[in-house]
């Protein structure tokens, strides 16, 4: 179901990364967000504040560029963006790397970064329906499925992985530094949100908003909702805390 979720507004990300805290030291306890199926085509640099974010579906949105804050969230392990618009990955990969799971089939995909010889803990990979020219359909088309699906998976990656280091290793790819100070530049944008963010942070017990549950562990939300565009970011901030659920 389209819930027609245009935006994530900085305010929002922010008011997120306070759901479930005791203090204002406390890490972010929420490790689950579903956004799929919306019509978003940015994330804010608070986005990055969600620290403890493990699973991120994006699926069937707008984005056209590769949210890049998304590679300096250091507990993603998860992340669907398939069905979107996307032409290029990120020139630095940043956290992403230890992704287990990544999927962005149905993009606009032409070519695989170098770096992905990189992601040791990969176990799923889709990446189909894009028009990827590099590797060669020959390398990226799996084989026949065979009786075990997880070890068949596993080594059709290691084999993309294999073969994105043999083509590479004699050679110089600047373009694989070339997001070195871009990469700077997130980071110093994400320092100066957490500075920001901190800084409004309630500093004592009687400041917290009672309708947050302190000692949860850790939360999943879901954007099962609408709002009219006008209103979408706000709406948000202000109704998430009503869809919470506690992980099992």
């Amino acid at each position: 179901m389209k819930k027609n979720l245009a935006d994530v507004g900085s305010d929002a990300a922010e008011e997120l990364a306070t759901i479930g805290r005791e203090f204002p030291e406390d890490e972010c306890r929420v490790q689950r967000i579903s956004l799929g199926h919306n019509r978003l085509t940015t994330l804010p640099m608070e986005f990055a504040l969600l620290s403890r974010l493990r699973y991120l579906n994006l699926k069937s949105n707008c984005f056209s560029v590769f949210p890049d804050v998304l590679t300096l969230m250091p507990a993603i392990d998860t992340l669907d963006i398939s069905h979107n618009k996307i032409k290029r990955l990120p020139s630095q990969p940043g956290h992403l790397v230890n992704l287990r799971v990544f999927c962005f089939s149905r993009n606009k995909v032409t070519r695989l970064p170098v770096y992905l010889s990189r992601f040791r803990n990969l176990t799923v990979l889709q990446a189909d329906k894009n028009p990827i020219e590099w590797p060669p359909k020959a390398v990226m088309e799996p084989p026949n499925m065979v009786a075990d699906g997880a070890k068949f998976s596993i080594s059709w990656i290691k084999s993309i992985q294999k073969w994105i280091e043999s083509e590479t290793t004699s050679e110089i790819h600047p373009h694989d530094d070339s997001g070195f100070s871009e990469h700077h530049d997130l980071e110093s944008r994400l320092d100066e949100a957490y500075s920001a963010w901190s800084s409004r942070l309630p500093r004592t017990d009687s400041e917290f908003d009672d309708g947050v549950t302190p000692h949860a562990r850790s939360f999943s939300i879901d954007s099962n909702f609408s709002m009219s565009s006008a209103t979408e970011s706000v709406y948000f901030s202000h109704t998430v805390r009503k869809h919470l659920q506690r992980d099992l």
